[in-house]
């Protein structure tokens, strides 16, 4: 069919064939075109991300570390970040909560088998909730699970605000938000929270253990992993230690170094590799 085309109407064959070439110039230029701008993306994507290293998210050219869910509406006082259009609060600084799935949040409560958290939380796998902020009533730096109006009644169990409303139950030992807890101990770095019914940033720096049992040891209503008797000795001065009047050192933190906690702590020469922060005398690495 193409030769007797070719044949009764030459001019209209070579015209036929030249749009063919054409087309497939066209096809082959678009399709390097579209590898260029594929590989340049990706360059300009590595550029980027090697300005960030240690960094687990970017947005709006930035780079950020922690990433914490809060919905459309939420706060991220407690992260001192800022509230994205996506709904999350991204934050670079060491996360003084806990971390979870790359973010970092003030409250983990445990709620068991429920299907869903209250409000704007997220839930993991073992039966726990973790909020960058509280997820019931605020007051006094402390959550609450109720609040009533009592007025000027003074009918309260638990703490009464000045604008006469009512929050929580009474509690003889800690509670949150209105369980009690017989344990509440400073939690810091990395430290096993497995017996941590709820951890919570009810303070200002610090989260908090709320626990019922201790296999360890107790002191002052808490509950540690590591007691060391170093008597007068300052070495228990730190932020990470608890010093008793009979000259006992409490602590949950493995090891100690450079104002952080640390896991492990690693015996290593000058010449060994250091995944974590290496002592000024190159002897030892601190890891999590």
């Amino acid at each position: 069919m193409a030769k007797s085309i070719a044949k009764s109407h030459p001019r209209h064959a070579d015209n036929l064939f030249a749009s063919s070439a054409i087309l497939s110039l066209f096809g082959f230029f678009s399709a390097v075109i579209a590898g260029i701008v594929v590989l340049v993306i990706c360059l300009v994507n590595a550029l980027l991300w090697k300005e960030c290293p240690g960094y687990n998210f970017r947005y709006d050219g930035r780079c950020y570390r922690y990433r914490s869910y809060v919905g459309s509406s939420g706060s991220c006082d407690f992260l001192a970040g800022t509230n994205k259009s996506d709904g999350y609060c991204y934050f670079s600084g060491n996360c003084m909560g806990v971390v979870y799935d790359q973010g970092c949040y003030a409250y983990k409560i445990h709620v068991g088998s429920v299907s869903n958290c209250t409000g704007v939380g997220v839930k993991s796998p073992d039966g726990f909730c973790y909020y960058v902020d509280c997820p019931y009533y605020k007051y006094d730096s402390t959550c609450y699970r109720n609040k009533t109006y009592v007025g000027s009644s003074g009918n309260c169990t638990g703490d009464v605000s000045p604008s006469g409303y009512c929050y929580n139950t009474y509690c003889p030992t800690e509670k949150f938000p209105t369980e009690c807890y017989k344990y509440k101990t400073r939690h810091f770095g990395t430290w096993n929270t497995s017996r941590c019914a709820v951890i919570a940033k009810d303070g200002k720096f610090y989260p908090s253990c709320y626990s019922n049992s201790c296999d360890d040891y107790e002191y002052r209503g808490g509950c540690y992993k590591y007691r060391d008797y170093v008597g007068n000795s300052s070495s228990c001065r730190s932020i990470y230690k608890v010093s008793s009047t009979s000259g006992y050192c409490y602590t949950n933190c493995p090891h100690y170094y450079d104002s952080s906690c640390y896991n492990y702590k690693l015996y290593v020469n000058s010449t060994d590799n250091c995944t974590g922060v290496r002592s000024p005398d190159n002897n030892y690495c601190y890891f999590d």
